[in-house]
């Protein structure tokens, strides 16, 4: 997996190249991780884009996975800032050059994301993507605010995201087992996946160990230390 981190322009390191090379070199990384607190969907979509016309991969060889920020769990919220993070990666513009039809009748499109996370279990108040993005855990005036947005009404809000066909799954990160528990309770599509902190000084193993039986596969992140 390819995990797109803030790209370093000024030692020629751009965040569309990290994403192009590896599939250039044939390196069997097809799982691109993007997330939107880093600010570099548009480059990461890029280096897809890239790959992509020069007929190295095509679109249905890619994971692609992003997450919803804190600032956008209002259920009227997510699905607005999901189309407009897909056409920051450009796989809208994809799917018109492979002309994928979209399938109106059925209400499903033919950009989606494969995976797609809440980010964190953290519901903030809402700024406006265009006057801030990623706009951080802060609003405009550099105060925390929390929004009223329960994690039922974010994931009923991501169930509506399967159902219409701009992802096909859904997970949550930095989940501990409580909220696991209470989420499963009223989830009408359970989660695919987990993505938590793993690595030798934080195992994890009994949060693991129930989420795998519950068929929830589990990721992990700063697992290199």
């Amino acid at each position: 997996m390819l995990s797109t981190t803030p790209s370093r322009q000024d030692i020629g390191c751009s965040t569309a190249h990290s994403v192009s090379f590896p599939l250039v070199r044939a390196w069997p990384c097809v799982e691109y991780l993007d997330d939107p607190d880093y600010g570099n969907e548009k480059e990461a979509g890029v280096g897809v884009k890239r790959a992509i016309d020069e007929g190295i991969v095509k679109r249905e060889d890619l994971v692609i996975v992003s997450k919803l920020w804190n600032t956008f769990h209002e259920k009227e919220q997510v699905e607005p800032i999901v189309r407009e993070q897909l056409k920051w990666w450009g796989i809208e513009y994809v799917a018109e050059i492979l002309l994928i039809v979209t399938d109106v009748a059925n209400n499903h499109f033919s950009s989606y994301f494969d995976i797609f996370y809440i980010h964190f279990p953290v519901a903030l108040e809402y700024v406006d993507p265009k006057d801030s993005y990623p706009s951080g855990w802060h609003t405009l005036d550099g105060k925390v605010r929390q929004s009223k947005a329960s994690i039922q009404e974010t994931w009923q809000a991501m169930e509506h995201l399967v159902d219409i066909g701009l992802v096909k799954s859904i997970g949550v990160s930095n989940f501990q087992g409580s909220l696991l528990i209470d989420l499963l309770r009223y989830a009408r599509i359970r989660p695919a996946l987990l993505q938590v902190e793993i690595h030798p000084y934080l195992v994890q193993e009994e949060l693991v160990q129930f989420a795998q039986s519950e068929g929830i596969t589990v990721t992990g992140y700063s697992s290199c230390v």
